[in-house]
C-alpha cells in the first residue's frame, strides 16, 4: 500500500475507534492528523507536522516510494503513537489494538482502502 493511502487508512481506523470511545487524547491526535479536503494545505493534514512525521517514519521503516505491508503500516503507526503516549503522556486506551485488528481484518471496510 502506498504511503498516502496507509495514512488515510490509519486515520480512518483510529477515527472510528474515537467515535466509539470519545477518548479526548486520541481526539487531540486525530485533530492534527485530519486529512479533511477542506484544509487548504499541501500537507494533507490539519497539522502540517502530522503528515510530515508520518512520511518521515514511513521512509525510515518502509522506504521512500515503496509500498508497505499491513505489518509495516502498523509499525509506522505505533512509532508515531508512541511519541504521544511516551513523550506527551496521552492515554489512548486500546487504540493500537483496534488499529491492529482493522489492518489485519481482510473482511473489514478498511480492506478496500488503498
Amino acid at each position: 500500500m502506498r504511503c498516502i493511502y496507509a495514512y488515510l487508512k490509519v486515520f480512518s481506523i483510529l477515527n472510528d475507534y474515537w467515535c466509539n470511545t470519545k477518548n479526548p487524547d486520541l481526539g487531540s491526535i486525530l485533530s492534527g492528523m485530519n486529512p479533511d479536503p477542506l484544509y487548504d494545505t499541501p500537507y494533507l493534514s490539519a497539522d502540517p507536522g502530522a503528515y510530515a512525521d508520518w512520511v518521515s517514519a514511513w521512509n525510515q521503516r518502509v522506504g521512500r516510494g515503496r509500498d508497505g505491508t499491513n505489518a509495516q503500516i502498523l509499525d509506522v503507526a505505533k512509532t508515531l503513537l508512541s511519541y504521544y503516549t511516551d513523550e506527551v503522556g496521552y492515554q489512548i486506551g486500546d487504540a493500537v489494538s483496534c488499529l491492529e485488528s482493522g489492518l489485519n481484518d481482510s473482511d473489514s471496510k478498511y480492506a478496500a482502502v488503498g
